[in-house]
Protein backbone atom coordinates (compact mmCIF):
# COMPACT_ATOMS: atom_id res chain seq x y z
CA UNK A 1 0.00 0.00 0.00
CA UNK A 2 2.97 2.30 0.44
CA UNK A 3 5.28 2.82 -2.53
CA UNK A 4 8.44 2.50 -0.46
CA UNK A 5 7.09 0.88 2.67
CA UNK A 6 8.27 -2.17 4.52
CA UNK A 7 5.50 -4.01 6.24
CA UNK A 8 3.50 -7.10 6.99
CA UNK A 9 -0.02 -7.49 5.63
CA UNK A 10 -2.27 -10.53 5.97
CA UNK A 11 -3.20 -12.79 3.08
CA UNK A 12 -6.43 -11.88 1.34
CA UNK A 13 -9.50 -12.81 3.41
CA UNK A 14 -7.30 -13.44 6.48
CA UNK A 15 -6.93 -11.36 9.64
CA UNK A 16 -4.03 -11.06 12.04
CA UNK A 17 -4.91 -10.80 15.73
CA UNK A 18 -3.93 -7.68 17.68
CA UNK A 19 -1.62 -9.80 19.84
CA UNK A 20 0.13 -11.18 16.76
CA UNK A 21 0.60 -7.68 15.37
CA UNK A 22 2.01 -6.39 18.68
CA UNK A 23 4.46 -9.31 18.87
CA UNK A 24 5.71 -8.52 15.38
CA UNK A 25 6.13 -4.83 16.34
CA UNK A 26 8.12 -5.74 19.45
CA UNK A 27 10.29 -8.22 17.56
CA UNK A 28 11.03 -5.87 14.66
CA UNK A 29 11.73 -2.96 17.03
CA UNK A 30 14.18 -5.10 19.00
CA UNK A 31 15.91 -6.42 15.87
CA UNK A 32 16.36 -2.95 14.40
CA UNK A 33 17.60 -1.42 17.66
CA UNK A 34 20.21 -4.16 17.98
CA UNK A 35 21.33 -4.12 14.34
CA UNK A 36 24.68 -2.26 14.31
CA UNK A 37 24.10 -0.40 11.03
CA UNK A 38 20.67 0.84 12.14
CA UNK A 39 21.50 2.09 15.64
CA UNK A 40 21.65 5.75 14.56
CA UNK A 41 18.52 5.65 12.40
CA UNK A 42 15.23 6.67 14.01
CA UNK A 43 12.55 4.16 13.01
CA UNK A 44 9.04 3.42 14.17
CA UNK A 45 7.59 -0.08 13.76
CA UNK A 46 3.85 0.11 14.43
CA UNK A 47 0.63 -1.84 14.45
CA UNK A 48 -1.72 -0.34 11.88
CA UNK A 49 -4.71 -2.28 13.20
CA UNK A 50 -4.60 -4.98 10.55
CA UNK A 51 -0.97 -4.76 9.45
CA UNK A 52 2.51 -3.82 10.68
CA UNK A 53 4.74 -1.14 9.15
CA UNK A 54 8.15 0.32 9.80
CA UNK A 55 8.47 4.05 9.19
CA UNK A 56 11.78 5.82 8.91
CA UNK A 57 11.56 8.55 11.54
CA UNK A 58 8.43 9.00 13.61
CA UNK A 59 5.87 11.68 14.32
CA UNK A 60 7.98 13.22 17.10
CA UNK A 61 10.64 13.91 14.47
CA UNK A 62 7.99 15.41 12.17
CA UNK A 63 6.57 17.60 14.96
CA UNK A 64 10.08 18.79 15.89
CA UNK A 65 10.85 19.64 12.26
CA UNK A 66 7.61 21.63 12.00
CA UNK A 67 8.33 23.43 15.29
CA UNK A 68 11.82 24.36 14.05
CA UNK A 69 10.50 25.53 10.67
CA UNK A 70 7.75 27.69 12.21
CA UNK A 71 10.12 29.16 14.80
CA UNK A 72 12.75 29.98 12.15
CA UNK A 73 10.15 31.67 9.91
CA UNK A 74 8.38 33.56 12.68
CA UNK A 75 8.76 37.32 12.16
CA UNK A 76 7.46 38.21 15.63
CA UNK A 77 10.79 37.43 17.32
CA UNK A 78 9.16 37.16 20.75
CA UNK A 79 10.34 34.17 22.84
CA UNK A 80 6.70 33.37 23.65
CA UNK A 81 6.03 32.86 19.95
CA UNK A 82 8.58 30.05 19.68
CA UNK A 83 7.04 26.69 18.86
CA UNK A 84 8.36 24.71 21.82
CA UNK A 85 7.00 21.43 23.19
CA UNK A 86 5.47 23.40 26.07
CA UNK A 87 3.22 25.38 23.71
CA UNK A 88 2.54 22.83 20.98
CA UNK A 89 -0.55 20.62 20.83
CA UNK A 90 -0.70 17.39 18.85
CA UNK A 91 -4.03 15.66 18.26
CA UNK A 92 -3.55 11.91 17.80
CA UNK A 93 -5.66 8.85 17.24
CA UNK A 94 -3.59 6.13 18.88
CA UNK A 95 -2.97 5.47 22.52
CA UNK A 96 -0.91 2.31 22.28
CA UNK A 97 2.57 2.55 23.71
CA UNK A 98 3.97 -0.30 21.63
CA UNK A 99 5.23 1.10 18.36
CA UNK A 100 2.62 3.82 18.19
CA UNK A 101 3.68 6.78 16.12
CA UNK A 102 1.26 9.13 17.89
CA UNK A 103 2.53 8.01 21.29
CA UNK A 104 6.04 9.18 20.37
CA UNK A 105 4.81 12.72 19.71
CA UNK A 106 4.63 13.10 23.48
CA UNK A 107 8.39 13.64 23.27
CA UNK A 108 7.75 16.84 21.27
CA UNK A 109 4.34 18.16 22.28
CA UNK A 110 1.39 17.89 24.60
CA UNK A 111 -0.96 15.33 23.08
CA UNK A 112 -4.74 15.03 23.05
CA UNK A 113 -5.93 11.51 22.26
CA UNK A 114 -9.04 11.30 20.12
CA UNK A 115 -11.05 8.37 18.83
CA UNK A 116 -13.23 9.91 16.12
CA UNK A 117 -13.82 13.00 13.98
CA UNK A 118 -16.65 13.99 16.33
CA UNK A 119 -14.28 13.90 19.29
CA UNK A 120 -11.81 16.04 17.33
CA UNK A 121 -14.53 18.63 16.60
CA UNK A 122 -15.56 18.71 20.27
CA UNK A 123 -11.95 19.09 21.42
CA UNK A 124 -11.30 21.92 18.94
CA UNK A 125 -14.52 23.66 20.00
CA UNK A 126 -13.52 23.43 23.68
CA UNK A 127 -10.00 24.64 22.90
CA UNK A 128 -11.33 27.57 20.87
CA UNK A 129 -13.65 28.61 23.74
CA UNK A 130 -10.80 28.33 26.23
CA UNK A 131 -8.46 30.44 24.07
CA UNK A 132 -11.17 33.09 23.58
CA UNK A 133 -11.73 33.28 27.35
CA UNK A 134 -7.98 33.31 28.07
CA UNK A 135 -7.36 36.15 25.60
CA UNK A 136 -9.76 38.40 27.55
CA UNK A 137 -7.53 38.37 30.65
Amino acid sequence: RKDRGVGLVPFENKKLLREQLEEVVLRVDNLIKNFPSAKDIKVCPFNGGSDVWVDIGDKSLGVQALQNYLTKNDTNGDITSKFLPSNTLHVGDQFASVGANDFRTRLSACTVWIASPEETRAMLSDLSKYLDEWSRY
